[in-house]
């Protein structure tokens, strides 16, 4: 329970940080904060965050 708890948490600072980024779009702000809802792990969410900005710039 508490590593859900820790987990939601940590998805929703992201995606906080997301948000706030004045240089993302609004689709790739919809696009990464997709990419962090479904996530399973912090490592699976990393490498897909890295070739979604790999491939948009």
């Amino acid at each position: 329970m508490a590593d859900n708890f820790q987990e939601k948490i940590a998805k929703e600072l992201s995606k906080q940080m997301v948000d706030s980024n004045p240089s993302f779009t609004k689709q790739m702000k919809f696009d990464l904060k997709t990419i962090i809802d479904f996530g399973r792990t912090p490592e699976e969410i990393i490498n897909e965050i890295g070739l979604y900005l790999l491939f948009t710039r």
